[in-house]
């Protein structure tokens, strides 16, 4: 199961339940996935290489661009 479904399935199983403990727990589920694919999300936009998601190297002195040891990506610029 993808994350993504995971989440639609906690909203799926909190509208079956209701409001009831059960429902609530489903719904609370939800919003921590979705909390958590936003992390995720940032943590690779932040530290993971956009091709192979190895994790990005930062330069030294020197070299200011992040690159990844994996795959040869040399970050193009210091925006991020």
């Amino acid at each position: 199961m993808t994350l993504d479904e995971a989440i639609e399935h906690a909203k799926e199983q909190s509208k079956e339940d209701g409001l009831c403990e059960c429902g609530l727990e489903h719904i609370q589920l939800a919003e921590w996935l979705i909390e958590l694919r936003m992390m995720r999300k940032h943590l690779l936009d932040q530290y993971m290489c956009p091709k192979c998601f190895a994790p990005l190297v930062t330069g030294d002195a020197h070299r200011n661009n992040r690159s990844c040891d994996m795959c040869g990506y040399q970050e193009e610029d210091n925006a991020k």
